[in-house]
Formats: C-alpha cells, sequence, structure tokens
C-alpha cells in the first residue's frame, strides 16, 4: 500500500511548482515543520546558485545561513511554529553557493492543517544593495545621488520634526500618559499628522512604482494620503517615535496615481544623528503584491491539498476495511502476476502454508508451477486463468517446509480499465483435515473389508489345514526313526507349523481371535518386554526402555497391545541392518494446545494436536506409546503406503504385510489413534495414543 503522507507530499510539491511561483521575482522558500526544503522557486535558484534538486529534502539552516545565526534563527523557527511571530518580517544573511554573502528580508506565513504547523512559507527580497545604499549614504555625499535615484526599490527622505513637535506639545512623551489610548480615542490627531509630514526627496523608482508623471508630481501630491490605512501607518511611526526607536517594518495597501491599489512593505528607518529630532527619516517602499498573489495562490493549493487529503482519507479507510476483511479472513488469499509470482498473502495464508511475501520474493516462487502445486489438469487450468474465466477445483499445494495441505481452490482473473488481465487472485480453503478425515475413513473401510475376507479365508484354509496336520502325523506314527521318507514327513510339519502360523495372522488381523477387554497397566506390560525383548532385537542395537514412574491402565485386549508393541519394535529392529538406537517410551498426555511433544519433524517441541491434526481436543489423560529408532527411514511413496495390507518392503518370503496395518486396526478398536514421522537416512518415529482410564 503506497503511504498517504507521500502521496500527499508528492501531490503539494508538483502543486507548488506552479508558473506563477517560479515567475515571480520575490524568493520563496516553502520548509516543512522540521525545517527542511520543500520547494524553492527559480527566482532563489537563480540568486544562491542552488538547484532545486540540490536542496530539495534538505535542512535549510545550515545550507543557507551564517553559523553565527544559526542560534536565533533556530529559535525563531520554533516560536514561529508555536504561532507566536507569524507574519513578522526579519533579515539575515544568505551564503551563496559561490561563498558570496547577501542580505536579505523575509515575511513568514504557516500552513497549519489539524492545529500543527505543516509548511512554512518565507516570502523573501535580496535587499543588500537597499542595505548598502544607507552605508554609502552615510559614507559619501558623492555618490548619493546616482545610487538613490537607481536604486531598485522605491525610497523616501522625509522630515517628520513637525510631527514630534506636535506631539510632543500634546504631552505624548509623557510616560503618565497612555499615548496610544490618546490616539485611538482622538483620530484626527492622527490625520493632523499626516498633514504635518514633509517630504525632502524620492527616487526615479518611487515615480515609477506609483504610475506618478514627474518626481515634482509626487512631492505634491504625496500618495500615502490616498493610503487607506495611512492614519495606521501614522500612529505607529507616532508609537516608535514615543519609544525612541529608529526602526519600522510593517505591510500596508497603497493607491497608484491611477487609482489601482497594491500591497506593499514599509521600511522606516532613522540615522543615529537624526534620531532626536527625526528630521531625516529614510523610507523604503517594496512592492509585495505578486508575493502576496504567490501566497494566495499557494493557500489555494493548500486548499486543494486539504481537499485532497479528505478524499485520500476517505479512499484509505475504505482500502483498510477492505484489507482488514481480506486480512482477517479464514480463507486463504493469495494475488500473483500472470507469470505466477505472489504479489500479496494475507496472514491465514502464511500461517499455514509458512510462505510470507519476504520468502516468496527471495525464491522467485511460481505459484502455479508443479512445484508449489500439484494437479491433474494443469493446462487445462491455465487456459481457463488466462482467458479470464474463473476456475475451481481442489489442488495440493506445496508448504515451505516441503510437506502439503489440501485446499478447496478459486482462482479469479483481475483487469484493468482496458480489459487487460493483471493479476490472478487465488483463494483456497483449507481442506487437509476433511481430506485426511476422508482417507483415514477409506482406510478402515478397507481394512474392515479385507478384515472380513481374511478371516473368512482363514477358517477355511485351519479346517483344511488341520486334517492335513491329523493324517500327517498319522502318518509320521507309523514309520520308524529309519524310515527315509521320515525327513519329508516332518518337512511337511514344518510347513503346517508355519501356515498355521500365517492362519494366526490372518486371524489377528480380522481381530476373529479372542478380543475381550480388560483393565491392565501398560506399564507393567512393557516393563515386562524389558526381559526379552534386548535378545530379539540383537546385540548391535541399544536398546533402551523409558516409562513414568506413575501407574496408569488403559481397556484393551492385552495380548493384542504386546502384538502391536513388539510387531513395531521388530520393524525398526529391521530398519537397523548396521545397528542403531532404539527406544521404547512410555508417557502420560493430553490433547490440548499446550501439551507439547519433541519429533522428528521440528527442531524444537510442537504441539501434540499438530501431529494428531485429525482428532479434537480432549480434556483426558491419554497413554502414548512412543518407538523411536534412528534407521533407514521411509521414503515418500512407502509413507502413503504404510498401513495397506499386505503391503511390504522386506524380502519375499520375510514378511506378509500385514504388521502395521494389523496394528493399525487394533489401536483403532482400542478407540486409539497411531501416526508416524519418517525422514530417509534419519530413522522413524511411530506414536501411538490410548485413552487411558482410571482402575
Amino acid at each position: 500500500m503506497v503511504d498517504i503522507n507521500t502521496r500527499i507530499d508528492a501531490l503539494i510539491r508538483e502543486k507548488l511548482a506552479h508558473p506563477v511561483l517560479d515567475a515571480v521575482p520575490s524568493l520563496i522558500v516553502v520548509l516543512d515543520k522540521i525545517g527542511n526544503i520543500v520547494w524553492f522557486n527559480e527566482a532563489c535558484q537563480k540568486l544562491t546558485g542552488y538547484s532545486l534538486e540540490e536542496v530539495k529534502d534538505k535542512p535549510f539552516f545550515p545550507i543557507l545561513l551564517l553559523p553565527e545565526q544559526l542560534e536565533d534563527v533556530t529559535n525563531a523557527f520554533n516560536d514561529l511554529k508555536n504561532f507566536s511571530n507569524v507574519n513578522e518580517v526579519y533579515q539575515n544573511y544568505w551564503v551563496m553557493k559561490d561563498g558570496e554573502i547577501k542580505l536579505l528580508r523575509f515575511i513568514n506565513s504557516v500552513i497549519e492543517q489539524d492545529g500543527e504547523i505543516e509548511y512554512i512559507i518565507s516570502n523573501a527580497e535580496d535587499i543588500t544593495e537597499s542595505a548598502a545604499v544607507r552605508k554609502l549614504i552615510e559614507d559619501s555625499e558623492l555618490h548619493y545621488r546616482t545610487l538613490f535615484d537607481y536604486l531598485p526599490v522605491s525610497v523616501w527622505i522625509n522630515d517628520l520634526s513637525a510631527v514630534r513637535e506636535y506631539i510632543a506639545d500634546l504631552g505624548l512623551f509623557d510616560k503618565s500618559i497612555n499615548a496610544a489610548r490618546f490616539l485611538e480615542e482622538h483620530s484626527e490627531v492622527l490625520k493632523k499628522c499626516l498633514d504635518l509630514v514633509k517630504i525632502i526627496d524620492v527616487n526615479a523608482r518611487s515615480v515609477e512604482l506609483y504610475n506618478a508623471r514627474t518626481k515634482s508630481y509626487l512631492l505634491e501630491n504625496p500618495p500615502f494620503m490616498l493610503n487607506p490605512n495611512a492614519c495606521d501607518t501614522m500612529y505607529m511611526q507616532i508609537m516608535t517615535m514615543i519609544d525612541g526607536g529608529d526602526h519600522l517594518e510593517l505591510e500596508s495597501v497603497c493607491q497608484k496615481r491611477t487609482g489601482e491599489f497594491f500591497n506593499i512593505l514599509y521600511q522606516w528607518s532613522v540615522p543615529d544623528e537624526f534620531k532626536n529630532l527625526y528630521d531625516r527619516v529614510y523610507i523604503t517602499i517594496s512592492d509585495i503584491t505578486p508575493l502576496k498573489v504567490a501566497q494566495a495562490e499557494t493557500l489555494n493549493l493548500i486548499s486543494e491539498k486539504n481537499d485532497i487529503l479528505k478524499q485520500l482519507k476517505a479512499d484509505e479507510k475504505e482500502l483498510l476495511q477492505l484489507v482488514t476483511a481480506v486480512e482477517d479472513s479464514l480463507s486463504l488469499v493469495v494475488i500473483t502476476n500472470l507469470k505466477g509470482a505472489i504479489e500479496y498473502v494475507n496472514s491465514k495464508y502464511v500461517e499455514i502454508s509458512g510462505i510470507d511475501l519476504e520468502y516468496s520474493r527471495a525464491n522467485e516462487i511460481n505459484l502455479f508451477s508443479p512445484q508449489y502445486l500439484s494437479i491433474e489438469n494443469r493446462a487445462d487450468m491455465m487456459r481457463t486463468i488466462e482467458i479470464g474465466e474463473q476456475w475451481f477445483g481442489e489442488c495440493k499445494w506445496t508448504k515451505r517446509d516441503g510437506e502439503y495441505y489440501w485446499a478447496s481452490t478459486i482462482i479469479s482473473s483481475v483487469k484493468d480499465e482496458n480489459g487487460q488481465i493483471i493479476n490472478y487472485i487465488v483463494n483456497q480453503k483449507d481442506t487437509t483435515i476433511q481430506k485426511d478425515s476422508e482417507e483415514k475413513f477409506r482406510q478402515s473401510q478397507k481394512l474392515e473389508a479385507v478384515g472380513r475376507l481374511a478371516s473368512g479365508i482363514a477358517h477355511d484354509f485351519n479346517n483344511v489345514l488341520t486334517a492335513i496336520s491329523l493324517n500327517v502325523e498319522i502318518i509320521g506314527t507309523l514309520l520308524s526313526k529309519d524310515d527315509p521318507i521320515i525327513e519329508q514327513v516332518e518337512d511337511a510339519m514344518r510347513s503346517i507349523d508355519h501356515a498355521s502360523s500365517i492362519v494366526d495372522q490372518l486371524l489377528l488381523f480380522g481381530r476373529k481371535q479372542d478380543t475381550s477387554f480388560v483393565l491392565f497397566n501398560p506399564k507393567n506390560t512393557i516393563e515386562n518386554l524389558s526381559s526379552w525383548v534386548p535378545r530379539l532385537v540383537g546385540a548391535g542395537i541399544q536398546f533402551k526402555i523409558d516409562v513414568i514412574t506413575e501407574d496408569m491402565f488403559i481397556y484393551a485386549n492385552e495380548t493384542m497391545f504386546d502384538q502391536v508393541i513388539v510387531n513395531l519394535v521388530v520393524n525398526a529392529k529391521d530398519a537397523m541392518p548396521r545397528g542403531g538406537k532404539l527406544l521404547l517410551e512410555l508417557s502420560s498426555v493430553r490433547i490440548n494446545p499446550d501439551q507439547v511433544i519433541c519429533t522428528s519433524r521440528y527442531d524444537n517441541p510442537q504441539p501434540l494436536m499438530k501431529l494428531f491434526d485429525n482428532i479434537e481436543e480432549d480434556k483426558s489423560n491419554f497413554c502414548m506409546i512412543r518407538i523411536e529408532d534412528n534407521g533407514t527411514g521411509m521414503s515418500d511413496s512407502t509413507k502413503e503406503m504404510i498401513f495397506e495390507p499386505f503391503f511390504t518392503t522386506k524380502e519375499k518370503g520375510k514378511g506378509t504385510g500385514l504388521g502395521l496395518s494389523t496394528a493399525y486396526g487394533i489401536i483403532r478398536d482400542f478407540g486409539g489413534h497411531i501416526e508416524f514421522e519418517s525422514v530417509v537416512s534419519k530413522g522413524t518415529i511411530f506414536y501411538i495414543i490410548i485413552p487411558s482410564v482410571e482402575k
């Protein structure tokens, strides 16, 4: 999502780049609230030698001010941010790019947003020449006339001695009199003072500024008499005299000979030698109308910016609601480009798949590639979405850790205003638990059907085997030990015994043997195994039994329980032909989010429910048996077939393929669950949980 402040700033900067701001001769600088330069018009660039690109977004003070000015200017800037000195006039020296120093005069205004300063606009004027003029007048009368007439600003020399004498006669210099109140109550005094002003001289720029025909015309018809704010200006001059001041700056409005009004900056100063009588007062008048126009333009632009801000905030709110809905959705949502590269994922997708945006970009993931999507007819799916139609189906997707999850998937197209497809939206609903449950249900049905078939065959075969066994035994009793065929009879009996053991396994698989359940302590059963299982697994395998100290009880068939444990131990032994380590562990667990176990799949302990992800939370205690080896492990294809009846990885004649399928059925009959983990070359762990009961 694009940062809204960035967009607003960009709009402001674009708007500020207005021809009006660049066309005015005045210097215009726009600062943000921390003092960085936002805009620097062409007049500023021309004067300083700095381009906009050189100063934009950089702090104003260190670049353009003398070091000795920084403290005072910083204090003034902070006051300005508190609205305490808005529209006051300042003078500062600027250091140009080539090192030249110029004196500038500023008028500052602020743009606020929600009660806080957002931008500071400085309208400046180079008064280096004006300052130089005053110094030259003081230093050399010889150069006075030439400089005076050709100064680029309007300069007036007035004699206010009669004004001073008049207000002295009124007693306004007496500190006991409130001069300000007196002047406010007697406006006629101000008008009288205007009549007492004597104009000594004006320069050529003044004639041009007021559209006067000649200098003499201007002297005979002083324009300040037409100034609607003339009395206010005189009031300020009188108060400056009373306070003993020698400098005054203010903004006002004047009228030209043609009747046109314009804005001025009125600067009034008195050299020390004339300060007592005020018979020489130097006044410079600058036309600041372009600055005012520019300021108005800026205010309009800021108003437009505020409107844009409101609209963007409204759009942002709507977008935020949409994003929140997608982020909080129970569905997995992914947005890709046309090549399948991921551009957005919601939190649910990250939670299930483990793939976030950073990982996707770093690994250049193509979501629709065979590596991440398992689907029978990939070409049909791609054709459907590439023509802009919606595709839906159930797919197997790859997680970050290489495991899979099933999801009911809908893929839709996103089109631009021209109808061109620009993105794909993949909406998934995780169906892994449902899929696993269906698979386990089918497995149970298959085992039950095969079990019924196997038990039926076993019973019939057992009847035939019994008859054969009796006849062979009778033949054996009729032969002497020296009879040459006695050896064949003994071989026949051994084959009958082997066939009988197969019948027993078939009956066990079909659970047609004695299946009476009793209450017993599995700890005692497993501890009894410690006396003979080490001989079964052999000396090359380090066998360890770890059981809890507390007693627990399960309701099951103890013989079948032994059969399951022994079968899993034998399988573990067979998976370690070169020796290894074998652990048989018994513990008590609860099926809840707080119960954790250490598994080979994770580096750190993980919730038990993550392994048995097809069962719901249960507050009861469970007996858990863990059988772990560090043998050869199983491939993915083997893991998919591990509980299938008659499936075996052993050599022909060394296994029936009924051990694990029988164990699966028995544990389910006990009301329990069996799961496993296996990694090639690292080993296998089988987990069995059976509900425990009180004695």
